[in-house]
């Protein structure tokens, strides 16, 4: 692609990039031996086990400049049901590295996943906030979608919460981004509330940004 189409900047979309340090080191190791001149970034969320300053160092001077972190909740009773195996201090601590070395920092959440309180979404929004103070650039807060393959649409196809898998149910997926319109598929929680808490978490982490860091 650089030789042939002159390519500058390169997405990769890929949510395993960073598990094995090994792996990132060989690759920006290479980059480096072969003299490649390019900007790249893991827009799709990356997780963080194998994040440190050796890593970050070698990120930066292969071109990394943009670093989308997918804790998906700020709430650890969230994160244990829905079988994410993340450490949010240990994330917040790489997303202060990369931040230190001059990366742009991004964050994705969720809220409104099955059996989900409203006190599980007020660890989130406090998440948000405690990133928000530390220096993390932007954040999205987006409501949860039962993707088919899933373990949870499964579950909620079983229980007819959700209805079988359509050309309509497809096109439906097209409307999450809809902060007005969000469905909660927590009993718990209403779908009005899930919007309301979508639109308080950006609030509350642009609002710090703003107060931390005007220059921005």
């Amino acid at each position: 692609y650089i030789v042939e189409y002159k390519a500058e900047n390169f997405s990769f979309y890929d949510l395993t990039a960073i598990v094995k340090k090994d792996w990132i080191i060989d690759f920006c190791k290479l980059i480096l031996q072969r003299k490649l001149n390019f900007t790249w970034q893991l827009p799709s969320g990356t997780r963080s086990e194998a994040f440190d300053e050796e890593v970050i160092d070698l990120m930066y001077r292969t071109g990394c400049r943009n670093l989308n972190f997918a804790p998906e909740s700020g709430s650890p009773s969230v994160l244990k049901r829905i079988k994410k195996r993340v450490n949010l201090k240990e994330m917040k601590k790489s997303m202060k590295r990369c931040r230190k070395r001059g990366l742009v920092v991004k964050s994705n959440t969720i809220i409104g996943f099955p059996e989900e309180t409203h006190f599980e979404i007020f660890q989130t929004l406090g998440f948000i906030a405690r990133i928000a103070w530390i220096g993390v650039h932007e954040t999205t807060i987006s409501g949860y979608v039962p993707y088919p393959g899933t373990e949870i649409y499964d579950s909620l196809r079983k229980s007819n919460k959700i209805p079988e898998f359509s050309d309509k149910y497809f096109w439906s997926l097209a409307t999450t981004s809809d902060i007005f319109n969000r469905t909660s598929h927590s009993d718990k929680v209403s779908h009005r509330a899930i919007s309301i808490y979508t639109i308080i978490g950006l609030l509350i982490f642009y609002s710090i940004s703003f107060i931390r860091r005007p220059y921005r």
